[in-house]
């Protein structure tokens, strides 16, 4: 059985993925869309906003011109994503961090 650079096994990181995807499904329930990555920008800023702390963080970065506004959208729905993977009910300044470490890593 296959496991990541964490030790889990193939089957315990596929649990925790079709929970994570459970997760989106009950949150976007009557709404056009079933995954994070379909969010839509207006609903990022207005239902599905991200916890205080985590906003600044990513206003800081598109101060700096660090991110761009696209960058921070492409990240606030990536945050949602590990959110739902930690169980946490909405994205904090963690789980947008390492959204953003991702996609730094997707730049090189």
């Amino acid at each position: 059985m296959a496991r990541d650079s964490l030790g889990e096994s193939s089957a315990v990181i596929r649990e925790r993925v079709i929970a994570a995807r459970a997760i989106a499904a009950a949150r976007f329930e009557g709404l056009p869309w079933q995954l994070n990555s379909q969010i839509p920008t207006r609903a990022l800023r207005t239902t599905f906003q991200l916890e205080r702390d985590a906003m600044n963080f990513l206003h800081d970065e598109l101060d700096r011109e660090r991110i761009t506004a696209r960058g921070l959208h492409k990240i606030s729905r990536v945050a949602w994503t590990l959110a739902d993977l930690s169980g946490h009910s909405r994205p904090n300044r963690s789980d947008v961090e390492q959204a953003y470490q991702l996609r730094e890593g997707n730049q090189s």
